[in-house]
């Protein structure tokens, strides 16, 4: 037997108001179910859309990472041979200019062991790509990157910064990523246009993972002010290829 209300309305049906005789004669309301949140977007879909997506506090070993590589650059002094003449100053001149290594030459193994697998768990999880390579590179005073495209590199490139951004001592730095449509936008009679309204410019924030197309044109906004190694723009990059 179907349990029922005092009025004789069935329990299981949805609540509702009765208006009673001050409310007009119209009999029960029903109350309507409240909207479902939609479902936040995919991280892939965001790259797509704007370009880059930014995820800050990436990784939880970040210090760690960055306390070894200022112990590799104190005391200079007792620098030697085989513990750092492992710095490739790259110049490809009106291109590139910075200083590059592997990070396992600065960073522990076991550091960059359990790095590498969080970047992978979470490129496969949310873009269904892996990283296929890693370089720790140093922006010191004139240090750049010009505008260029990786398409043949990877589907996504990324960028960890161990940079100590809200203390930065020099102008630059940024990543220069080209906006997405911005130059159909300008041919296509859209008006005026300069500067960022063409590409948008992300600081490399401390302990932040930044994704973006290899597709897009991107740059590095050349470093102004400091020599010192300890204080320059430090970041791991690389590139991201579909999983298989």
């Amino acid at each position: 037997m179907t349990e029922r209300n005092p009025d004789g309305n069935d329990k299981r049906q949805a609540p509702y108001f009765n208006p009673g005789p001050w409310m007009g004669t119209k009999g029960p309301t029903r109350l309507k179910a409240p909207k479902k949140a939609p479902p936040p977007p995919h991280p892939s879909d965001l790259v797509t859309a704007a370009g880059h997506l930014v995820v800050p506090d990436f990784f939880a070993e970040a210090p760690a990472m960055r306390a070894a590589i200022d112990a590799h650059f104190n005391n200079p002094t007792a620098h030697g041979p085989d513990t750092h003449q492992i710095w490739n100053y790259w110049h490809v001149p009106d291109m590139y200019t910075y200083l590059r290594t592997l990070p396992r030459k600065v960073i522990s193994a076991e550091l960059m062991g359990s790095f590498w697998n969080h970047l992978a768990a979470w490129t496969r999880a949310n873009l269904n790509c892996v990283p296929s390579d890693a370089y720790l590179s140093l922006y010191i005073d004139g240090c750049r990157q010009e505008l260029h495209n990786d398409a043949l590199n990877g589907h996504f490139g990324y960028v960890f910064s161990l940079t100590r951004w809200r203390e930065r001592r020099f102008s630059g730095g940024e990543t220069v990523i080209l906006k997405p449509g911005a130059l159909g936008q300008s041919t296509a009679g859209g008006g005026a246009m300069a500067g960022s309204s063409f590409y948008d410019l992300v600081p490399a924030d401390f302990n932040q993972l930044l994704i973006f197309d290899d597709r897009l044109p991107h740059a590095v906004r050349q470093v102004n002010g400091l020599m010192d190694p300890l204080e320059g723009r430090l970041v791991i990059h690389g590139h991201l290829r579909r999983a298989e």
